[in-house]
């Protein structure tokens, strides 16, 4: 039998021999023969019990000779066959793999050694996935995603002509979207598209299957993120349409709500589809537990109802509606109390806790009682973490998790634990845990969700972060009775790595404590100060107070926050701007739709963090002042939610010297790079209570850039010569070697005009989503829209060419993030005549200067290249002569801006224009203002630089030696040391 087989393979029969050997695997003998035959005839294909056993002995051999002589390639092949076989590798081949996938080099290798392993096994959806995700990481992801569409493809010709292949064809489908998932992901954190139109959706045909039950699979994820609305919805709707399962329809209306990683404008038509769509499934939802008896069914079926409640539960609270919300969690009550099997009713625990329900966490807590002191299966024990993250079961959780079969420690059932262990401070066991869970799922190539073990890769990460933050404050201790305390507002770890953490280690050293509000982020170290100590931690990362300072912390009885109607009101203070501010930077859009559900939820929760981190302010401003305790409140932003609020309520209440807010922000080095690296070098910090003139810590103090400009003056011509260069630096043309025939044309029809005595003035655009500035407005404007309109109406009928010129930026996804508005897009229709319109790359500043007499800036960096250029501008917001303090011309009023930009006032240039913005680049760039800082990895745009890490090296030189650097950022919060002057 066996040479017959051997024969069949050598004429290339392969399943003629797969069927042999199927058929006589009670009789095969396990030898180098046999193992050799039963490889070349199943070579990446399911096979019989049997020969199943076979194979999986002779892989595990293999495997470990392979460890040995430290092949990865021919590791990564076998995981393949273990991937067909649908079976676990030894738990060391998952540790040989996951330690090539921790750190950057040993990534480089296993993409070179999947890229190897991939040539003899092409349909494996484990290998497609490794590379196609490290190729894209390494800025390949165009390249990536064709790796993934080809794989698809190949997949989709394939003819499945036994159930058992049509399953593993379904499968390998699944495997390739999530990996598909992936590399888009990594596109979008690289700015970058792998189908900006949607064309590489497709469907798995089920090739003319008989059965009922058989359909296509489609894979419409590429039109949700082109953000292709109307084919996303009527994709999801022919597949709640064609369903023939309950369950099937529920996802298809969840899949409706989805929402693409580059954000959508406006969500109004998902979400009435949403809406509309389970209303038609009322009746068989709830018909799911009233024609069963609950204590009769069997395991599988009573998870299967279960898992449907809960998907309809979770549609229902997002859109919102609590009546069905309620109906739902009271049906899901009654089908536990009916007894219905355990093994369901675990699923549902958390779910029923989600709302923050008091009564429902007291409910849930009864049905917790009659199950089992210890969940047994895979989705028990991850619904059992779930809940008592939620309800903060801390202490039973960890008494539960030592109980539970050591493989399931091991398993993705664990990851809502590994969050309870960040969540207690405790980083390093939340590192091992997930270490252990993340080996044991490498370990079973054939079960892996490529999605899920991406997330999983950026957790780690995350986790190794925090301990590695842990260790370098270890070695500064917290103090006890601190004179002082320095608290930041991080809500994640992205947000962590943005602060100067070494700065906090600093003022540690010198005697003042630094605080987290929000737990699980830095080690909560107690200072012997009840009222400093329960600040740390205060706020839940599920944003809810902890128990302790819900006791505590006072409520705002004069607090709304109404987003549906873009209002949010507290002790008077403007933090409606800030409100719009997120709006337009979450839609990407400048007018916004503040009825758009998911917008709503999205602002709801930020209005939600705003109100929490009031009460801690308003708590501690009313303690510890009284104790000579100086608190300083540090944020990341100026006009965003909620770190706004800590700037306004220290101007209106606090005290520049004992209660006082800070901003930090890299240096403003992106403009001097132009974007030639990802990582901040430079850190500004300021105390924003003592000068609140200027909106940004990046930009100086007019008084001191005044006494600057006064002491540094003779050196002018000096300067100038040195950083005239920024000028003319290419940010619009780039690389563009030959003019554009419209922008010739339009440069033609400039020089008739002012040949003819006309005058030209050149508005400047900005990013439309993005104004940065505590509030809007100017002397002679109510915001930015205002001010561009207004300024073609005042145009018309005048001498005056406008030319609107749109940011650069707008076309560097680095910056605009993928716009669904764009500057132009705010333009009337009927712009006058001699409105021109300019295209994104027609005109460098250099090149305006040839024909240009005026700027017209609201605010902007152009304004100092415009004045080296010795060009006079209008800078129209209020916070643009502060932040560019060059003497341009400010407005006194509409008609005086009016007759400024019809040349009906002076709009000469002042004579130190040029000398003024010479010194000031100079003070912005030569090191004294924005100091070197360069610890941890800070990104500098919106490109996402993920995980976060920490340069150990420049660490241990600091906690070694010191650094005069952070010394003196260390002085400027605590007011010993100000911005240079000279």
């Amino acid at each position: 039998m066996l040479m017959r087989v051997e024969f069949l393979l050598k004429t290339g029969r392969a399943a003629r021999a797969r069927e042999i050997l199927s058929l006589w695997d009670d009789r095969l003998i396990y030898n180098m023969r046999t193992r050799e035959a039963i490889n070349a005839a199943f070579a990446g294909r399911p096979s019989s019990a049997r020969i199943t056993k076979i194979r999986h002995k002779d892989f595990s051999d293999r495997l470990a000779k392979w460890i040995k002589k430290n092949d990865l390639a021919r590791v990564l092949w076998i995981a393949t066959q273990f991937e067909a076989i649908d079976k676990p590798m030894p738990r060391a081949a998952g540790a040989f793999i996951e330690r090539a996938m921790v750190d950057e080099e040993g990534r480089l290798r296993l993409r070179t050694a999947a890229k190897k392993a991939l040539k003899h096994a092409p349909f494996s959806p484990f290998l497609v996935y490794l590379y196609a995700a490290l190729h894209a990481k390494a800025g390949e992801y165009v390249e990536a995603g064709h790796i993934v569409q080809v794989a698809m493809d190949r997949l989709s010709r394939e003819t499945a002509s036994t159930p058992q292949e049509k399953d593993r064809a379904h499968k390998t489908f699944a495997a390739l979207k999530n990996a598909w998932r992936v590399v888009d992901v990594v596109a979008r954190e690289q700015m970058g598209w792998i189908d900006n139109d949607g064309s590489s959706a497709r469907l798995l045909k089920s090739n003319g299957a008989a059965s009922q039950n058989e359909r296509d699979v489609s894979f419409k994820e590429p039109l949700l993120q082109a953000r292709n609305a109307d084919g996303y919805l009527g994709a999801c709707l022919a597949e709640f349409e064609s369903a023939t399962t309950l369950h099937t329809q529920v996802k298809a209306v969840a899949d409706m709500l989805r929402q693409s990683v580059r954000r959508q404008y406006s969500y109004h038509k998902a979400y009435a589809l949403a809406d509309k769509t389970i209303d038609r499934i009322v009746a068989d939802l709830a018909a799911l537990t009233v024609v069963v008896d609950a204590a009769e069914l069997e395991d599988r079926e009573a998870v299967r109802i279960i898992n449907i409640l809960l998907s309809a539960l979770r549609t229902y609270r997002t859109l919102g509606r609590e009546a069905d919300v309620a109906r739902i969690k009271a049906q899901i009550e009654s089908f536990a109390a009916a007894g219905a099997p355990e093994t369901a009713i675990w699923l549902a625990l958390p779910e029923l806790v989600l709302d923050d329900d008091p009564e429902w966490v007291t409910r849930s807590h009864t049905i917790r009682r009659n199950l089992p002191e210890v969940p047994g299966k895979a989705h028990e024990i991850k619904a059992y973490f779930k809940w008592a993250l939620w309800v903060r079961a801390f202490d039973e959780a960890d008494r539960t998790f030592r109980k539970i079969p050591g493989p399931q420690r091991e398993s993705a059932s664990s990851l809502y634990y590994v969050n309870i262990l960040q969540r207690q401070g405790r980083f390093a066991g939340a590192l091992d845990v997930l270490d252990g869970l993340h080996v044991r799922l490498l370990s079973h190539p054939g079960r892996l969700n490529p999605f899920q073990h991406w997330n999983l890769l950026r957790r780690r990460g995350e986790l190794s972060f925090l301990r590695d933050t842990a260790d370098a404050f270890a070695a500064v201790p917290q103090p006890q009775n601190p004179k002082g305390v320095l608290v930041i507002a991080a809500r994640n770890v992205d947000q962590l790595r943005k602060y100067p953490l070494v700065v906090l280690m600093e003022l540690r050293r010198r005697g003042w404590a630094a605080k987290c509000l929000v737990e699980g982020l830095l080690p909560n170290e107690p200072t012997g100060n009840p009222d400093i100590d329960l600040l740390g931690g205060c706020i839940t990362l599920e944003c809810r107070l902890s128990p302790a300072a819900e006791q505590v912390f006072p409520e705002l009885t004069d607090f709304v926050a109404a987003p549906h109607e873009g209002r949010i009101e507290w002790m008077g203070l403007n933090l409606h701007h800030s409100l719009m501010e997120d709006a337009r930077i979450n839609r990407r859009a400048y007018d916004v739709d503040f009825s758009c559900p998911a917008l709503t939820s999205t602002l709801q929760k930020l209005c939600d963090w705003t109100e929490l981190a009031a009460r801690a302010t308003v708590f501690a401003h009313s303690r510890l002042p009284e104790q000579n305790i100086r608190a300083g409140f540090a944020a990341l932003f100026n006009s965003r939610l909620p770190d706004t609020l800590f700037r306004l309520y220290c101007e209106k209440v606090g005290d520049p010297e004992t209660f006082f807010a800070l901003q930090t922000a890299n240096g403003y080095e992106n403009y001097f790079a132009n974007f030639s690296h990802e990582i901040s070098t430079r850190c500004v910090i300021r105390n924003v209570t003592a000068f609140p003139e200027v909106r940004s810590a990046s930009f100086p103090r007019p008084a001191f850039f005044e006494d600057y400009y006064q002491a540094n003056y003779e050196r002018a011509e000096e300067i100038i010569a040195r950083v005239e260069h920024i000028a003319t630096a290419k940010r619009t043309s780039g690389p563009v070697k030959e003019m554009d025939p419209d922008a010739a044309e339009c440069e033609a029809r400039i020089h008739e005009w002012r040949a003819k005595g006309g005058k030209v003035a050149c508005l400047f655009g900005r990013v439309v989503c993005d104004s940065a500035v505590p509030f809007d407005g100017g002397p002679a404007h109510a915001d930015f829209k205002e001010w561009l309109l207004d300024s073609v109406d005042a145009v018309r009928d005048s001498n005056t060419l406008l030319l609107i010129k749109p940011h650069p930026h707008e076309l560097n996804e680095e910056i605009a993030t993928y716009l669904n508005q764009y500057f132009f897009d705010l333009l009337p229709d009927d712009l006058p005549d001699n409105v021109v319109k300019l295209g994104h790359r027609w005109f460098d500043i250099t090149a305006l200067s040839r024909f240009t007499d005026l700027g017209v800036i609201y605010n902007g960096t152009v304004a100092i290249e415009m004045s080296l250029l010795n060009i006079p501008c209008i800078q129209a917001n209020h916070f643009g002569p502060i932040d560019y303090p060059v003497k341009h011309h400010v407005p006194r009023s509409t008609e005086h801006y009016h007759k400024m930009l019809r040349f009906e006032a002076p709009v000469d240039p002042h004579p130190e224009m040029r000398a003024r913005a010479a010194l000031w680049l100079d003070y912005m760039s030569n090191g004294r203002f924005a100091l070197d800082y360069c610890y941890h990895a800070r990104p500098v745009t919106n490109k996402v630089v993920y995980p976060p890490y920490w340069l150990k090296d420049q660490l241990d030189d600091y906690l070694a030696k010191g650094d005069p650097h952070v010394s003196l950022l260390a002085d400027r919060v605590i007011g010993t040391a100000v911005e240079p002057v000279r």
